[in-house]
């Protein structure tokens, strides 16, 4: 059986696939995704892109633990000005290992439904391995 694991050093390639699935969920809003200290990857369009360029957001909730979800707006690349909305990724311990970010290019994504899709993922995560 093939795991997903979520740790502080996992590679972005390694974070693609939560990302895609949270893309599809989202009707495909870019998703945007880091480990603390790993690069980051964006998915876009059903494609998985380098998304370095938006790490300063993610870092946000990364390490300066700014509570749960940060609702800023992008601050540089083709997404300039529009909502992001980000949110750690914690471990059993209350640590930030990794943060995901959605990019609201429909402008239509409220902040309970952003909370109430990370909720459902962490709950999910903390659940796994059984």
């Amino acid at each position: 059986m093939r795991l997903l694991t979520i740790s502080p050093d996992v590679p972005g390639i390694g974070l693609a696939s939560l990302a895609m699935c949270l893309h599809n969920l989202i009707g495909r809003m870019p998703v945007i995704i880091k480990s603390r200290l790993g690069e980051g990857v964006m998915v876009e369009d059903g494609a998985v892109n380098d998304g370095e360029q938006l790490c300063n957001e993610l870092d946000c909730a990364l390490f300066d633990d700014m509570g749960d979800v940060i609702r800023t707006n992008v601050n540089m690349g083709k997404h300039t000005g529009l909502p992001i909305f980000i949110s750690p990724v914690r471990d059993r311990e209350g640590n930030n290992v990794a943060a995901i970010g959605i990019i609201d290019t429909s402008g239509m994504l409220t902040l309970k439904e952003f909370v109430d899709v990370t909720t459902r993922v962490r709950m999910q995560l903390q659940m796994w391995p059984p």
